[in-house]
């Protein structure tokens, strides 16, 4: 399994969970702008596009896989992690 295929089945997770949230937001030219909302992401709330071909398994897959891209991009991170003692 390699670090992309990690990467994607823990966002799955988190979308599954909704730690993640999205809502598709509005649709021109065959892709759909979502809004993404998360406390995990640097940013809190951004728009991102999706292909709407990509839907075939689902908008959560596709959301997915776009989100994993623009993580392993360097366009979005996640917030680091602070140890509590």
């Amino acid at each position: 399994m390699n670090e992309n295929t990690m990467l994607q089945q823990a966002i799955g997770a988190m979308l599954m969970t909704e730690a993640i949230k999205f809502e598709p937001n509005s649709w021109c030219f065959g892709y759909v702008d979502m809004v993404i909302k998360s406390d995990v992401f640097t940013e809190p709330e951004f728009v991102m596009s999706v292909k709407e071909d990509d839907w075939n398994g689902g908008p959560a897959a596709s959301v997915a896989d776009q989100l994993t891209e623009l993580v392993m991009n360097g366009e979005i991170a996640f917030r680091p992690v602070q140890e509590q003692h």
